[in-house]
């Protein structure tokens, strides 16, 4: 079972935000306005996307895995990071690695995955 942790509060929010500032991409954000939305919500209710596809790994996963790796202390950061990914995690780890001594991903990925996870 996993425990109820809560939603981040607005402290740990700016916490997160000063530890990424000028190491990740400001991305835009986007009301959909269109389709489904309409149809299955009622009218008042809006729908706004963060466009993380616009970061240099193309997923919001950039912003987790440096957020957890600023978050270290320098002991923790000698010793390296592991994830556990063989997809986009694992990108945006090998991404942010260029400060840590060692990042290792583990798991399953295709050759294409394995040379753009290199090429960071």
């Amino acid at each position: 079972m996993t425990p109820d942790i809560g939603y981040p509060t607005l402290s740990q929010i700016r916490l997160a935000a000063d530890r990424l500032a000028g190491k990740i991409l400001t991305t835009p954000v986007w009301r959909w306005q269109t389709g489904i939305i309409e149809a299955t919500f009622d009218e008042s209710t809006e729908v706004w996307l963060k466009l993380e596809l616009f970061q240099r790994t193309g997923t919001f996963k950039l912003r987790g895995a440096l957020n957890c790796a600023e978050a270290l202390d320098a002991t923790a950061r000698r010793h390296g990071v592991v994830t556990v990914s063989a997809g986009n995690h694992a990108d945006a780890a090998a991404r942010q690695s260029g400060s840590y001594r060692h990042v290792q991903g583990i798991g399953r990925r295709s050759d294409s995955r394995a040379r753009r996870a290199s090429g960071f």
